[in-house]
């Protein structure tokens, strides 16, 4: 009987394609684990200012306050919802328009720039005035993060 090779299911190149595959699947969910949630962020952009704000006539709640401004936190990518959501703790809080915007982890800085930049023009668009911080994902406090004045 004639010895047969049998032909091998894992040659070189499917095995380094598997290990790339594998790689990537464990850095993306690295990278999600490591990212905080807009809460976590709170807690920590939010020292300077009065925390959690409820407002009663409306049922929602401001990220921080302070005597002059109601700030609403989010990503930057959702920086058209934190305008509006500003908008709406300043008209109840009868205060100025803040917006925290954070860049995760997985956005360049370049995206989340042009994030703020977007939010930047609407404000101005509308002639609403603003305190406006782009921050990092590794923000330990609002100094960590830059400022921008916005007025019409």
């Amino acid at each position: 009987m004639p010895i047969r090779f049998i032909r091998p299911l894992l040659t070189l190149p499917r095995l380094a394609s598997i290990l790339i595959l594998v790689a990537a699947v464990l850095l993306t969910f690295a990278v999600q684990v490591s990212a905080k949630t807009e809460h976590e962020y709170q807690s920590t952009l939010c020292t300077d200012f009065e925390r959690s704000v409820f407002i009663q006539k409306s049922g929602t709640q401001a990220d921080c306050v302070s005597p002059e401004l109601a700030i609403e936190i989010d990503f930057s990518g959702k920086w058209a919802e934190a305008i509006g959501q500003a908008m709406h703790y300043a008209a109840e809080l009868k205060r100025k328009i803040g917006i925290i915007l954070i860049c995760k982890p997985v956005t360049s800085r370049e995206v989340c720039t042009k994030h703020s930049y977007n939010a930047e023009e609407t404000l101005v668009y509308w002639g609403l005035s603003a305190d406006m911080w782009l921050c990092p994902h590794d923000a330990v406090n609002i100094v960590d993060c830059s400022h921008v004045a916005v007025s019409p």
